[in-house]
């Protein structure tokens, strides 16, 4: 009886052995031809499948497609040209936290960050703009040429001596972050047209039902929009401060 019982035993034994090598030669035996790392890694990734890890894409259309130009070479690698489809944001002028007026023109050749905010905010907001301020941080005091913008969507409430205090409050440098207010008109189209940031308002509950985007938008020093992340995702913090760097090796091209 115990022989039967050892002969069965080693026979299972035998089998798994068999099953465990013709597993490993299937895989050795099936190349990743068919693998896709677009649908693998999908909005983690900036351009895997193009091998442009290292140059940023424009935006084009109503959907904000993002695509990568051909890039000119010759004795050296040449910065692409934007198309004429590229989403590039207009000239704007609104007034900041210290009463003056800040817009495209104070930006002109230099890249920046934007985002949308409101100062009552008790949502999205206590998250998303501490972590902003820490990419500010990281290139506040190194460089002239990177600038942040935050319009706020309630500019009837958020004059400039109230985005002074909060940006007061949050420790945040207005030498190079400007809190800009301004016509609630102006700032929505703003928003909807050029940077597809959602503010639409639900007003059965107040102000604090405005869905406003937790997205960054980053603009490069000709004004078109080069990057669009979620900054309630820490691997997206990290790709705004990779990709402002980017853009910066891009102007000393």
């Amino acid at each position: 009886m115990n022989i039967c019982k050892s002969s069965i035993k080693s026979k299972m034994l035998i089998l798994l052995v068999v099953m465990s090598v013709n597993g490993l030669l299937a895989q050795c035996d099936s190349p990743n031809e068919s693998f896709n790392p677009a649908e693998r890694y999908g909005d983690e990734m900036r351009s895997f499948d193009l091998g442009d890890a290292d140059r940023l894409p424009y935006f084009e259309g109503d959907d904000f497609r993002p695509f990568w130009p051909e890039v000119m070479k010759g004795e050296r690698e040449l910065a692409a040209t934007a198309p004429d489809e590229a989403i590039r944001i207009p000239d704007f002028a609104f007034t900041d936290q210290d009463d003056r007026e800040f817009g495209s023109e104070q930006l002109r050749g230099k890249i920046y960050l934007a985002n949308f905010f409101f100062t009552r905010c008790r949502g999205i907001c206590p998250l998303t703009m501490p972590r902003l301020r820490g990419v500010h941080r990281e290139f506040a005091n190194k460089t002239g040429n990177f600038e942040m913008i935050s319009y706020t969507i309630t500019p009837d409430i958020d004059t400039p001596p109230v985005l002074h205090k909060y940006g007061q409050d949050l420790g945040i440098n207005f030498q190079s972050w400007h809190l800009l207010t301004g016509s609630r008109e102006v700032i929505y189209k703003l928003a909807r047209d050029s940077y597809g940031a959602d503010t639409d308002t639900r007003t059965t509950q107040g102000e604090e039902d405005f869905v406003h985007s937790e997205q960054a938008f980053l603009v490069d020093e000709q004004g078109y929009l080069r990057g669009i992340y979620n900054v309630k995702r820490n691997n997206d913090i990290e790709a705004i401060i990779a990709d402002i760097r980017l853009l910066q090796q891009e102007q000393t091209i």
